[in-house]
């Protein structure tokens, strides 16, 4: 389980890619917004990489296809990502972990394109 300091200083991430898989256009406007919010936690992009496909993306990407149209509070964000690192922690989600790579696959089919858009702009923050 992360350490507090750990919730802190993803928490800001988390927030910001939570905006990906709100049911709303994911414009460049969007994209600058994520990746100065991303640049400003301080963690690497493979970091930012694999917090989004292991942390955030299971969490929030169904909300798309559901129609969530606002965002949620950095508190629910929180709360929603800690309850699934939980549920990470149980021997069913231990026999699954083989089939990680299919289900982020899956999951991130629809995202993958802005997500590369928003790791270009940490790469180069022009």
């Amino acid at each position: 389980m992360l350490s507090d300091a750990d919730v802190a200083a993803r928490l800001p991430a988390w927030c910001a890619m939570s905006e990906l898989f709100v049911d709303t256009a994911f414009d460049d406007a969007a994209r600058d917004r994520m990746a100065q919010a991303l640049r400003a936690t301080g963690l690497p992009v493979p970091l930012l990489d694999r917090i989004l496909r292991d942390e955030v993306a299971p969490v929030f990407h169904a909300n798309v296809f559901a129609g969530h149209w606002t965002g949620w509070t950095d508190d629910e964000v929180r709360q929603l990502v800690m309850a699934h690192l939980a549920r990470q922690d149980t021997a069913l989600a231990r026999a699954f972990r083989p089939l990680r790579k299919l289900f982020d696959r899956i999951r991130m089919a629809g995202f993958e394109a802005d997500w590369s858009a928003v790791k270009a702009r940490l790469a180069d923050p022009g």
